[in-house]
């Protein structure tokens, strides 16, 4: 799935997302009513867990919760969106830790009203996301977008985003 923004007029080309978790590899420490991981990555943003697309973890005996997902090579991340259930639990993204391999990119803050949170990892490089939760708190994630930057074609050949804005300021 790609998420794609463009702007008009002088100003720059906005980029296009790509989602690299989408039907990847889901694992998660323990599965809780019949959830497993791979819902989280479905491509199925919807909150409401009866429509089958929310992953639930638990570690009852301690030592934290997780899930992950492999990604398929090392990729430059640019962030990382957390969907939330809607329909009943929505504060058990608080304190989630989002993990790109060993860089910790981010905690999610819990928000009244929010359904959807953004960790950005900056372009740091991992081949797996990994989230976590202190204790045996209770994670509940009904998608997670790996979102990447796609190269645009320009002039027959491939350019980044930040050689576009380059050209652009110096044209």
């Amino acid at each position: 799935a790609v998420v794609s923004t463009q702007s008009t007029g002088n100003l720059p080309v906005i980029p296009n997302y790509s989602n690299v978790a989408l039907n990847r590899t889901a694992t998660q420490g323990h599965t809780k009513k019949k959830a497993p991981a791979a819902r989280a990555v479905d491509g199925n943003t919807s909150g409401q867990f009866r429509e089958g697309s929310c992953s639930v973890t638990q570690n009852l005996g301690g030592g934290g919760t997780w899930w992950g997902v492999e990604l398929a090579n090392m990729t430059a991340v640019h962030s990382i969106i957390i969907h939330a259930r809607e329909d009943c639990c929505t504060a058990h993204v608080d304190g989630l830790q989002v993990y790109l391999g060993s860089k910790l990119c981010g905690r999610v803050q819990y928000e009244a009203g929010a359904l959807s949170y953004a960790v950005r990892c900056g372009g740091a490089e991992g081949s797996e996301v990994v989230i976590k939760k202190d204790g045996n708190g209770v994670i509940t994630l009904c998608e997670v977008e790996v979102l990447v930057v796609e190269e645009e074609e320009r002039g027959g050949g491939r350019a980044n985003v930040d050689d576009l804005l380059r050209n652009r300021l110096t044209d």
